[in-house]
């Protein structure tokens, strides 16, 4: 549930650290999470803890400085919105062109927020030079083109995909027990 947000982190181009907390309840249910392996396909760091208990505090807090100096390490996983791909190019590619805001935000997350009809997103393009309302036309025109021709709202797909890629990363490296705790 926790990856549809790192996933929308990891758009936006911050360093990201995956810390997945209450570890001890997770090994109390005879949850195996194999970390390493969400790590790597996650291209990001995991470090779990069990706050509570103190547990993942110094690793963490490593993690933390480790990644303030290194940010380009590793690359992060990239959510593959399937049919919208197309789309995202073509708002990313229009923004390249008539704007100068992929010096300040990374495009492609700004064409995913767009097609999500993201408020902040659309007013930042709004206030752009006095071009901004002409160009919200123009996006408008690619996502309800998006809507229109596979018959889905684009918010809904981006959730789907989200969800879908959260579910391919995890369900190999969770293993949940034969016969769960009560």
């Amino acid at each position: 549930r926790c990856l549809y947000l790192t996933f929308q982190l990891l758009e936006m181009e911050i360093p990201v650290i995956l810390n997945p907390n209450m570890m001890d309840v997770v090994e109390n249910r005879n949850i195996i999470i194999d970390m390493k392996s969400l790590s790597k396909r996650l291209g990001i760091p995991v470090i779990p803890s069990a706050m509570k208990k103190g547990e993942g505090k110094k690793e963490l807090m490593a993690a933390i400085e480790s990644i303030s100096g290194d940010r380009d390490k590793t690359v992060p996983v990239r959510v593959d919105y399937k049919e919208m791909e197309p789309y995202l190019r073509d708002i990313r590619n229009l923004l390249d062109k008539e704007t100068d805001l992929g010096e300040t935000y990374p495009l492609r997350w700004m064409a995913v927020k767009l097609m999500e009809e993201d408020e902040a997103v659309q007013e930042i393009i709004r206030e752009y030079r006095g071009t901004g309302p002409e160009l919200i036309e123009k996006i408008d025109a690619i996502q309800k083109s998006f809507e229109t021709e596979l018959d889905t709202e684009a918010e809904m797909h981006v959730a789907s995909c989200r969800y879908a890629a959260a579910e391919g990363i995890t369900r190999p490296c969770v293993t949940h027990p034969a016969q769960p705790k009560r």
